[in-house]
């Protein structure tokens, strides 16, 4: 599939403008609701996970949730805020994104590679070890450890 420009907004870790998904990389991206009261209890997790993993792997969250309508991009990066977000943080209103990696549910976490491959794929609160298992085994099958 070609890939997509997501939409990032200004907030800590995030800066307004696009990110090509997927990457040049490995990616791991975060479906996330902020009414999501798990999402909102996995983000410590996932703010471990990226203090561990080097810059070879790509993080980025992602809402599809109606921004511009009943939820603004100042709340996103509010909630991005509240709940220690340091990486970027993107929107799909769309849902294409989401479509395209069958994450309708929340919270979803997958990891794909330069090729939009799915190499790991979750649904629901994952632990620090999880993430980081998972992060090392999608190195370990795209030759690209460490």
């Amino acid at each position: 599939a070609d890939p997509l420009e997501i939409e990032t907004i200004d907030a800590p870790g995030s800066e307004a403008g696009t990110m090509r998904v997927p990457g040049d990389g490995l990616m791991l991206i975060d479906f996330f609701a902020t009414w999501c009261t798990i999402c909102e209890s996995q983000m410590p997790h996932l703010a471990d996970a990226r203090a561990e993993v080097d810059d070879d792997v790509a993080f980025l969250s992602v809402t599809n949730e109606p921004v511009g309508r009943s939820l603004s991009r100042e709340d996103v990066a509010d909630w991005w805020v509240e709940h220690d977000g340091n990486w970027p943080v993107g929107l799909d209103p769309t849902v294409e994104l989401a479509e395209r990696y069958d994450a309708l549910q929340y919270p979803t976490t997958i990891i794909i590679d330069a090729d939009g491959a799915v190499r790991w794929y979750n649904t629901g609160r994952k632990s620090v070890d999880d993430l980081l298992e998972a992060v090392e085994t999608a190195r370990a099958e795209t030759g690209t450890e460490a």
